[in-house]
């Protein structure tokens, strides 16, 4: 679905990314929307080959030694059936690395409910996808 979204949106979605590149793009005020196929990173394969996640990304971190950004979002846990808080980081480094860091939260207290989850992505993994927002 992720390759369906992107490959629907040829003229949004970015043909490629580097550091530069988006660091560019950040600094020109566009941001993004990031298209994460989990099983395309390294400790992403417990998602299976459908898994991935499509986060807009608000606001960004830009310094010399990599890019970040962060968000949140409440879903139903599938094991429990409770809702929770997602945390997910984005730390992007200028040799082409990507983590991503999932963390599932109490939505009351903030308390971590199991381990997190640091997934590696490279820019050369198809692991993310960037589009641009639409008009």
């Amino acid at each position: 679905m992720a390759a369906a979204l992107a490959a629907g949106l040829p003229h949004m979605a970015w043909a490629g990314w580097s550091y530069d590149v988006l660091s560019r793009r950040l600094a020109s005020g566009e941001t993004p929307t990031v298209v994460m196929r989990l099983a395309k990173c390294t400790g992403g394969e417990k998602f299976g080959q459908a898994g991935f996640a499509v986060v807009r990304f608000q606001a960004w971190n830009v310094i010399d030694r990599w890019i970040a950004t962060s968000d949140n979002h409440l879903f139903l846990s599938s094991k429990t059936g409770a809702m929770t808080l997602q945390y997910v980081r984005l730390r992007l480094t200028p040799d082409g690395g990507a983590r991503v860091y999932l963390r599932q939260l109490d939505p009351t207290t903030f308390r971590p409910l199991e381990d997190a989850t640091e997934l590696a992505c490279g820019t050369d993994s198809e692991a993310l996808t960037f589009v641009s927002p639409g008009n």
